[in-house]
């Protein structure tokens, strides 16, 4: 989630360089239901004091379809042996698509409203995010605003403007085994009208096997599980799965949600002496 949301988490996974790739289909047999693929990517640069980010997003909903390009740098604080404090800043530019062709509730077409523009129009946008995030041996947490500068997607037919956005995480670890660890942790995403919370708990072991479950309050559970490939001596390669089950009131209209993630990451050489 870090990975994602908060720039200063950019290059502080203790690998030389990390990728995520996923796909996420929600709400599956809701019209319109929303579908995203994202990529992202991030690496320390020692001369740069920090490290540095790339990131795709892709989202369709309905009759929106929003693109996001962000590149993005976090300056690195070690604080004592195992503690690493990032502050970071993304650019981000992103692009609104919109399809006029809703239906009616007659069932005539939307584009016989003359409140509703007729045709498809595109309106791009510039915005920036900042965060902070910090993790050593037992814990981790960071906070992120996105969408920090009012403002909005403009064209002929359509003016939209992003709400500003809000993202507090935090995490501890409680190893039960030299090889074994679960992490309970909990993400508060609000754009100051809507606040959501998620309580997460993951089980990690021998570095290969994790499982989890996730609880959205008053929205849904989700069940996790992925593997982690060795490739070589320095580079793995992971793979994920989330299914999320629905409990609010939408929950008799869709068949749940699904997502899909991969992970390459490529470790530091070690040093010999």
């Amino acid at each position: 989630f870090n990975q994602v949301f908060n720039p200063g988490y950019v290059g502080t996974s203790d690998s030389l360089l990390n990728t995520t790739a996923a796909y996420r289909n929600q709400w599956v047999g809701f019209p319109g239901h929303p579908i995203t693929w994202f990529f992202c990517a991030d690496a320390p640069v020692k001369k740069l004091h920090g490290g540095v980010g790339l990131k795709f997003m892709d989202d369709v909903a309905g009759n929106f379809h929003f693109d996001r390009l962000g590149l993005s740098y976090a300056w690195h604080k070690r604080i004592k042996e195992t503690g690493l404090l990032g502050v970071g800043m993304e650019a981000e530019l992103s692009r609104l698509a919109v399809k006029f062709n809703w239906l009616a509730p007659d069932g005539t077409n939307g584009a016989n409203d003359p409140a509703i523009p007729d045709g498809n129009t595109t309106g791009y946008s510039g915005n920036f995010a900042l965060g902070t995030y910090f993790r050593n041996y037992r814990w981790n947490a960071g906070f992120s605003m996105r969408q920090i500068l009012p403002s909005g997607y403009g064209s002929s037919q359509l003016f939209y403007r992003a709400a500003r956005h809000y993202y507090l995480t935090a995490g501890y670890n409680f190893y039960f085994s030299s090889r074994g660890k679960i992490v309970p942790s909990i993400c508060i995403k609000s754009d100051a009208a809507v606040t959501t919370f998620d309580l997460n708990t993951m089980v990690y072991w021998n570095r290969h096997i994790w499982t989890g479950i996730s609880y959205r309050l008053q929205d849904s559970f989700a069940f996790m599980a992925g593997y982690a490939f060795n490739i070589r001596k320095r580079s793995a390669f992971k793979i994920g799965y989330a299914y999320d089950k629905g409990i609010s009131d939408l929950k008799s209209y869709h068949n749940n949600t699904h997502e899909v993630f991969l992970n390459y990451s490529l470790k530091f050489r070690k040093k010999t002496s």
